[in-house]
């Protein structure tokens, strides 16, 4: 019956009698409006049109909704909401029914005089509807997603528990009988046999935290009171464990999981890739709910699968099941798995209360390797809508501060701390992990993860290394052998000691380095590096592409690294962190070049009116770089970091002074330089890198100081360089280039017969370069011959490419578009290892 009446008139609800006279409520009203932003305020009286005396007890409802109320014995009502509405509705019996547009947002009064109905029926037919009541339910919802969503509130704060814990997954029988395992009572009790599969707990994290939001301006700020991370050492991530990074909205148009842009259920767009169905209807904490079915349209979306029960009133989510598409394009995430319960707080606020989350990881879906399976509890509680604190309050150098100490609490501070206290499989967890953490298998497991992502193979107070950089070739030493050494956190979690060393077959010459780094204020990162370079460097090769000594790079490359340089440098340099979202580097570097290869140094004597040849080149360079971007965070170890991506873009400026004179320095020059780069998508369209960056140098130095713009002579395709560009092709002293990296996923493939099952994904790349070189610097070093001038045409690339083959591989067809050599194709395919979800 329920279902049936859904969309038909409003059920009649029960009587009230206001007992709050007009000119206390108004000012009641008024008082409430200046507190509370985006709320629609109506009130006003009622009257018998003929009579003009007032009529109690009529019905009073904002159209298209169940907020309502009657008239008191004067006639005199009030109404309010927060919900999207624009019209208002009046009901007697035997009087005509009365709409009234009225202002969203805003306080308004009405006087109305109702009529008698003084009309004959006409025949009524009754046609079928012309939607789905699935259909118009689910409008009704993204109707009042304004209203619901907890970002309309002017304030509102909570106290979170959040629970991780990590489990190894996929363990099969032979896991039991390893020795140390079988041998170990305490590990074979915590392997949950439940499934086909066992599973072991590894990682268990808890925080609490206090969240507080505001709107005017909207800021957040979270308080992680207490936290702790047992199974996993030498990470500092307790701003990562509260609210602010974990949380998922399901009110959001677009929700980003794993990299990628799913297609929320409750997106305003939603009936175009999701199929909905209204299958149940119940009372659910004593509020009447509908169940609204989904499930996509088309197969290889990322969307979900799953129900959510809707509120009849506010038409509010009460509570939502959903898991990934099975067919998503996704890699190695096998299933996730969200459910969250909302909460009715006060009268049209709902908030999220508890939710839970599932995570099976594997490399393959059929596969005896072994998986990781995580969940994610949360809950929340005293909840605090409304009242805001002073602006003060919310400003803060970090939107997430963590207390001092609140790693150090005891288990009885813990046990009054959670929402819900801990299972017998959580309790013991670490006491078991400590036991596992002494077998050699599981050691030696924690090694290889660590040399596969890192490149270093931990050993006692030392790493050794880099497998990416073992053997080399280049044109001057042939054959070349090197290998790292750092010390690990076992020597220190403030210093690390670090050098390389390397030998040529050919040229028959050791190189080296070294480096020094040290941690000197941990709380606010602040790392001062020391270093020592005694090397081979290719000019032009992009800082953050394959180095010289990458083993891809040599073997693979596509000309002869035949322009190279002898480098002697040393240094020091400092990194700090400042405020909320700066970063200052400053430092400075003495350096010694000394061409190889094609590379000389020629100068002219206009004495002799020949060239001299010039050995050597030295400059000392002092360099300040400020970088910004807003809310961007990083998870940390004690020395090295990783950026989490931030929403915003990245800004950074920097400064470098050549000086004269100092240690040997031979030039006077400056140079600025100005950069910019954002990962941001739009919808579920595509995933974009781009950026920009401008400089200008000046002075006047040997070209080799001058900008050298990056270039690529490997098929191992670079992100940070012109992939068709020589070494050394192009230079200038004042310059402009701008890219941008669209990731496709599969848009555009999975319309594609037979492609779809693939997964592969496609990617475009454009990359612009434009810059000029004054013929002041060549009077100091002259410019070799193989160096091209811009002249009125910048230097641009296109590029399609294919990512995802084989879940790891990345594949791009590039074209050289302008700046061509004749008989020299302008067509290029690079490759490299991509590992994407």
């Amino acid at each position: 019956m329920k279902l049936a009446s859904l969309f038909q008139n409003e059920r009649k609800e029960k009587n009230f009698v206001n007992k709050f006279r007009h000119l206390s409520l108004c000012s009641l009203v008024l008082l409430c409006f200046n507190a509370m932003a985006q709320k629609t305020i109506v009130e006003g009286r009622v009257y018998e049109g003929i009579t003009k005396t007032p009529l109690a007890d009529t019905k009073v409802w904002f159209y298209n909704t169940k907020t309502a109320t009657y008239t008191d014995s004067t006639g005199f009502f009030h109404l309010a909401t927060y919900y999207p509405v624009d019209s208002i509705q009046f009901f007697f019996l035997g009087y005509d029914l009365v709409r009234k547009k009225i202002k969203p947002d805003e306080f308004q009064e009405l006087n109305i005089h109702l009529k008698r109905v003084s009309r004959e029926f006409k025949e009524i037919t009754v046609l079928p509807p012309d939607e789905f009541p699935s259909t118009k339910l689910h409008k009704r919802i993204i109707a009042h997603k304004p209203a619901n969503n907890k970002e309309k509130l002017d304030a509102y704060e909570y106290e979170a528990y959040n629970k991780i814990q990590v489990s190894l997954s996929n363990l099969g029988d032979e896991f039991s009988k390893i020795g140390p395992i079988k041998h170990s009572p305490l590990i074979l009790g915590y392997l949950d046999s439940s499934q086909i599969k066992k599973n072991l707990p590894v990682v268990l994290t808890e925080s609490v935290s206090d969240f507080y939001f505001t709107n005017h301006p909207k800021r957040k700020k979270e308080v992680i009171k207490a936290s702790r991370i047992t199974g996993v050492k030498n990470l500092q991530a307790s701003q990562f464990l509260g609210d602010t990074y974990l949380e998922l909205n399901i009110y959001d148009n677009v929700i980003d999981l794993f990299g990628k842009s799913f297609v929320s259920p409750l997106a305003n767009n939603a009936r175009n890739v999701y199929k909905f169905y209204l299958d149940d209807s119940m009372y659910i904490d004593n509020k009447f709910c509908y169940k609204l079915r989904f499930e996509p349209k088309k197969s290889g979306d990322l969307t979900f699968v799953g129900e959510m029960w809707v509120n009849d009133t506010t038409y509010a989510v009460k509570s939502l099941k959903a898991k990934l598409s099975p067919s998503a394009n996704l890699n190695y995430i096998q299933d996730f798995q969200i459910e969250q319960t909302f909460e009715p707080i006060e009268n049209e606020v709902w908030m999220l209360a508890k939710e839970k989350m599932f995570f099976d990881i594997k490399l393959a879906e059929n596969t005896k390797m072994y998986g990781l399976f995580a969940t994610r509890t949360c809950s929340r509680k005293n909840f605090k809508i409304n009242q805001k604190r002073p602006d003060d309050f919310y400003k803060s150098n970090s939107e997430v501060q963590v207390l001092e100490n609140q790693q150090n609490l005891n288990d009885s501070i813990w046990g009054a701390l959670r929402h819900d206290s801990l299972n017998k499989t959580e309790s013991g967890i670490i006491d078991m992990i400590d036991t596992l953490e002494r077998t050699k298998n599981f050691q030696r497991s924690r090694k290889l993860v660590y040399f596969a992502t890192t490149g270093y193979y931990p050993h006692g107070y030392f790493e050794f290394g880099n497998i990416n950089s073992l053997v080399s070739s280049n044109p001057v030493e042939n054959i070349r052998l090197s290998l790292a050494l750092r010390t690990s956190l076992k020597f220190s979690k403030r210093v690390e000691i670090g050098g390389k060393i390397g030998y040529g077959f050919l040229d028959d010459k050791w190189k080296y380095n070294a480096l020094l780094r040290y941690n000197i204020t941990p709380k606010k990162r602040g790392v001062l590096s020391a270093f020592y370079y005694y090397d081979l460097e290719q000019m032009g090769q992009s800082p953050t592409a394959a180095q010289l000594g990458n083993t891809f790079a040599t073997f693979l490359n596509t000309a002869p690294f035949n322009k190279l340089t002898f480098v002697k440098k040393v240094g020091l340099n400092f990194e700090k962190d400042f405020g909320k979202d700066f970063i200052l580097f400053t430092g400075f570097d003495c350096k010694e070049f000394t061409p190889l290869g094609m590379s000389s140094y020629l100068h002219f004597n206009p004495n002799t009116q020949f060239l001299d040849t010039v050995n050597k080149l030295r400059t000392t360079e002092f360099i300040t770089r400020f970088r910004w971007s807003k809310n961007e965070s990083f998870l940390s170890g004690y020395i090295d970091r990783t950026p989490v991506t931030s929403a915003f873009p990245i800004l950074s400026i920097q400064a470098i002074f050549g000086v004269k004179g100092v240690l040997g320095s031979m030039y006077n020059y400056q140079k600025i330089e100005f950069q910019m780069e954002h990962y941001t998508h739009f919808g579920r369209l595509t995933r974009v890198h781009y950026g920009f960056s401008c400089g200008y140098i000046f002075g006047q130095t040997a070209y080799p100081f001058l900008k050298v713009h990056e270039g690529n002579q490997s098929y191992w395709l670079s992100l940070s360089a012109f992939n068709k560009l020589n070494f050394l092709e192009l230079i200038s002293d004042k310059y402009v280039s701008a890219f941008m990296e669209n990731h496709w996923g599969g848009l555009f493939l999975n319309q594609i017969p037979g492609i779809k099952k693939l997964k592969w994904r496609m990617v475009t790349t454009q990359r612009i370069l434009y810059g000029a070189l004054s013929p002041k610097h060549n009077e100091l070093i002259l410019i070799p011959s193989y160096v091209k001038s811009f002249g009125s045409i910048p230097y641009a690339e296109l590029s399609v490419g294919i990512e995802n083959i084989l879940n790891i591989i990345r594949v791009d067809f590039v074209w050289r578009v302008t700046h061509n050599t004749p008989d020299v194709s302008p067509f290029g395919i690079r490759a490299r290892f991509s590992f994407n979800l």
